[in-house]
């Protein structure tokens, strides 16, 4: 017996065995996941982890593809924070071969540290990042992991590529906002004759040094540090400036006062373009310093970078110089004007910022102020690079006049 096959059964066949091909094909197609196992759809899954060491040379992670991901989840564990803007997000639109297109910055912070970790939620970009982390002090108890996402809800994110869960302002002071930094300058004046006007807001105070609170032009200067006390010898003083008028970010320095006129001095043969902070770190004996610690230019005294008074271990100064690279966008600005004798006073002050490289500071905002009067109001301000600001009071009616000054404000770094 002769058996023909029938045609519409071979078509089946046909049928079946395509259907299972494309099967196949798509679980081949989408390959292993970061996870390790293979699936015919994206999964979640860590593609980095490190655990050990780090120092303040950058760790610096393989490129990783984003492709097909709704967010990427950085874990950090440290005992130690990073550097400011310690954490560089950098994106390529080609892992096979990458090439940097755009970069984001984020910063493990003290709060980090505190509560034991943080995670920053970040979108992709492109199809790759690679990720590197500075240290601020060498530590080993350092973790990290990176972690790809396919279920992330992307319009809770900000157009800083970080997920919003809180205040906004909160979240850039926790480090978690990427290329922005927040920060406040606050600054006080010792009791100010009516002579003694005008007067930046800042601790020099009296009849000297009073006026102008920042040196001027882009020239760096090296540095003398000195105490009107001989018991502030051995005390360990940081300094907190830009080293250079080109600068992108501020250093932070260490110094110790030896033995010299007037009481104490250390010549630190470091030159420094702005200053901004001075604190102290240690001192010998007590809780604070015992005399006026000064810095100033080695060459050049008269040209003052910042003073501590006695026992406050700090200076105060309301100003700020905006690094090369960054924009300030001021946020709020909050002055107070009394008088050390309690009785009634009047007063002026402004808020001011000079071009960079200029000589003649602008008006940003005028104040008049009444005795026991506080003002708070918005900011709203972008102030561009290199510039610097400061508060300025005026007049004054009466003698004894303190002043209270500061701003908050939002440092916004270029890509």
């Amino acid at each position: 017996m002769t058996f023909t096959p029938n045609p519409q059964i071979q078509v089946g066949d046909n049928v079946i065995n395509t259907i299972e091909v494309a099967v196949l094909s798509r679980n081949i197609l989408t390959g292993q996941q970061p996870t390790g196992t293979y699936s015919n759809k994206k999964l979640d899954g860590s593609v980095y982890t490190y655990s050990g060491a780090v120092t303040t040379s950058a760790l610096v992670t393989p490129w990783i593809s984003t492709d097909g991901f709704t967010s990427i989840d950085i874990f950090i564990r440290s005992d130690q924070p990073s550097t400011t803007s310690g954490i560089t997000i950098a994106y390529t639109n080609n892992v096979a071969s990458p090439t940097i297109q755009a970069t984001s910055r984020l910063e493990y912070t003290s709060n980090g540290v505190i509560t034991g970790y943080n995670t920053y939620s970040i979108l992709p970009i492109l199809n790759g990042l690679r990720v590197s982390y500075v240290s601020s002090v060498g530590t080993s108890n350092f973790f990290m992991s990176i972690t790809l996402r396919t279920n992330s809800n992307i319009n809770s994110y900000s157009s800083g590529q970080v997920l919003l869960t809180e205040d906004f302002a909160n979240s850039v002071m926790l480090g978690n906002i990427s290329n922005y930094t927040y920060g406040v300058m606050f600054g006080r004046t010792l009791a100010l004759a009516t002579l003694n006007f005008p007067a930046d807001v800042w601790e020099a105070g009296g009849a000297t040094f009073t006026y102008p609170g920042q040196p001027q032009g882009t020239a760096a200067f090296t540095l003398t540090i000195t105490s009107t006390s001989a018991s502030d010898i051995g005390a360990v003083i940081s300094v907190y400036g830009l080293r250079l008028s080109t600068s992108t970010a501020y250093t932070t320095s260490q110094f110790t006062l030896g033995a010299g006129a007037p009481g104490a001095i250390v010549n630190t043969g470091v030159s420094w373009f702005r200053i901004i902070k001075l604190n102290v770190v240690s001192v010998a004996a007590g809780s604070g310093n015992v005399g006026t610690i000064s810095s100033f230019s080695t060459v050049t005294p008269t040209i003052i970078f910042g003073t501590i008074q006695p026992t406050i271990n700090s200076s105060n100064m309301a100003v700020y110089t905006v690094p090369q690279g960054s924009f300030m966008l001021i946020k709020r600005i909050y002055v107070s004007f009394v008088r050390n004798t309690g009785a009634a006073n009047y007063g002026t002050l402004k808020f001011v910022s000079r071009l960079p490289n200029g000589a003649v500071y602008n008006c940003i905002n005028f104040y008049d102020i009444v005795t026991s009067y506080s003002v708070t109001n918005s900011g709203g301000y972008l102030i561009q690079p290199g510039s610097d600001v400061l508060m300025r009071g005026l007049t004054s009616v009466n003698n004894g006049t303190l002043i209270n000054a500061g701003f908050e404000f939002f440092l916004i770094s270029t890509p």
